[in-house]
């Protein structure tokens, strides 16, 4: 990794900041912990907040060394998010 803000392949560098959403974008979701799972994953990898605000931005996914562009599923319990990424890290690390 050239530096902490790029991607573990050397890919897309991560955001600084991952802003709050604006009340539009917050709207999508059914309540205000609702969020994209890929990319509260991506934040609870990088600052361990399960809670922090997350935008659908595809930097995310490939930090994460997904291949897949887009997650539908939504979670809103803090321990099967941190469950959830904990095995995604294993994986990409090549863990079991």
């Amino acid at each position: 990794m050239a530096n902490d803000r790029e991607g573990p392949d050397g890919d897309a560098p991560e955001p600084a900041h991952w802003p709050a959403p604006t009340w539009d974008e917050s709207r999508e979701w059914h309540r205000p912990h609702d969020m994209y799972l890929a990319h509260a994953i991506a934040w609870y990898l990088r600052e361990g907040n399960p809670y922090a605000a997350a935008y659908r931005n595809e930097v995310g996914v490939k930090w994460l060394g997904l291949n897949q562009r887009v997650f539908f599923i939504r979670i809103d319990d803090g321990n099967a998010l941190s469950r959830i990424a904990d095995r995604l890290k294993n994986q990409r690390d090549g863990k079991k």
